[in-house]
């Protein structure tokens, strides 16, 4: 029975890498080993998935190990990128090995860096490479990958919160947390520290600037409105504690980091962020979503549309308020799936549907 060896270590990964091994898991003609670093065992765990974990000190040695005690017919990773990179060490064995590999891209960004060694070269290529969207494919090209190792699957993670059940049940469970009525305008920041989105090469981590605009522009919206507005800040999971900022007339703040992303996200009446895949899964579900740039415009990905302004800004929630609806993004709705074919091809195997 062929084995394929699964590994990733930040949150966004895991997310995007869980959808996919649980398809994997269902093959019968396959055995699984999932392994996890950082916050990745902790992801997996809520998608029921038994993860072997890695430390960031021993991580590599212990990885040698288990490649060379395990043996694996073909890898399947995320593109981690947090200083400790297990995935790229993974990689660089299974290329030594002669073993098929193939990595998940997640976001739209640093797409050289998740690859590259320290010297910047594109020395820890795998096979094939997994990404979100047309976009991310073109990006790439772009800086200088091999077509030939590109293949767009659409992003898993989204797939998961389109899957969510009981949406109004979950929509009710958060706002009953936040005690927020009915009438009650709640607008959710999601938070990403530069430090976590590697913006030491883009610039300082902005969010406060794009925090001081967002309650600027609700406190203009709950006076226009005659509403009552709440602003939920939801820290980054790597986070402990959600960014400071104070409320204005009419705005409250709340900080919860512990209702599900589900909940959190159907509970919103609009979600605000700078670059997360939060705005992205928001989208999808027909939730309006919008990046905050004041100072520095660069691409959330997924269709998520920026506001730079805060006329911009109050233009997004009276639209929101509104209720106009906005289609959802189309990343793929079988992602999970193509990129499951995509690594059964490496190996010599078909998809089997509902295996």
């Amino acid at each position: 029975m062929p084995l394929v060896m699964t590994l990733c270590g930040d949150p966004g990964g895991a997310e995007a890498l869980a959808p996919a091994i649980q398809k994997l898991q269902q093959d019968k003609r396959i055995e699984v080993l999932c392994l996890g670093y950082r916050n990745a065992a902790r992801i997996f765990a809520r998608y029921g998935l038994k993860c072997q974990g890695l430390s960031d000190t021993a991580g590599a040695m212990d990885l040698g190990r288990l490649f060379r005690d395990r043996r694996p017919d073909a890898i399947m990773v995320a593109t981690s990128f947090n200083g400790v990179d297990l995935e790229k060490t993974l990689i660089r064995l299974a290329r030594e090995a002669g073993v098929p590999s193939l990595a998940l891209v997640d976001f739209w960004s640093h797409y050289r860096e998740r690859f590259s060694d320290s010297a910047g070269e594109l020395s820890c290529l795998p096979d094939r490479i997994a990404v979100m969207d047309e976009q991310s494919n073109r990006a790439m090209m772009a800086e200088g990958f091999d077509p030939a190792r590109l293949t767009v699957t659409g992003q898993p993670a989204v797939d998961a919160a389109r899957a969510a059940r009981a949406p109004r049940r979950l929509r009710a469970l958060a706002r009953r947390r936040w005690q927020a009525t009915p009438r009650t305008f709640v607008a959710l920041y999601a938070s990403q520290p530069g430090r976590f989105d590697h913006q030491s090469q883009l610039g300082p981590d902005r969010r406060r600037a794009a925090l001081a605009m967002l309650v600027r522009g609700l406190s203009i919206f709950a006076r226009e409105r005659r509403r009552q507005v709440l602003l939920v800040l939801r820290p980054h999971p790597r986070e402990r504690y959600a960014p400071r900022t104070w409320g204005r007339r009419m705005v409250t703040t709340r900080s919860d980091a512990r209702s599900p992303k589900s909940a959190a996200t159907l509970g919103c009446d609009a979600m605000f962020g700078q670059r997360t895949m939060l705005l992205v899964e928001a989208c999808a579900l027909g939730i309006p979503a919008f990046s905050v740039q004041p100072l520095l415009a660069q691409a959330a990905g997924g269709g998520v549309p920026q506001v730079r302004t805060v006329t911009a800004l109050l233009r997004s929630l009276h639209k929101a308020a509104a209720r106009l609806p906005r289609p959802p993004v189309r990343l793929g709705s079988t992602a999970a799936d193509r990129v499951v074919a995509s690594l059964l091809d490496l190996i010599g195997l078909e998809r089997v549907a509902d295996a």
